[in-house]
């Protein structure tokens, strides 16, 4: 299992929108996306 991670998930991108998009391509690629700190996103589910 491939993953990135980050201190918190509100410094990854520019802008919602750039998340998102960021996001869509992690899962895309089957890489898991790990926050030490914030939210967390379960990108295995709808």
């Amino acid at each position: 299992m491939d993953g990135v991670l980050v201190t918190e998930l509100t410094r990854w991108g520019r802008s919602t929108i750039d998340l998102i998009t960021t996001l869509q391509d992690l899962a895309h690629w089957g890489v898991s996306l790990i926050a030490t700190t914030g939210l967390q996103f379960d990108l295995t589910t709808p």
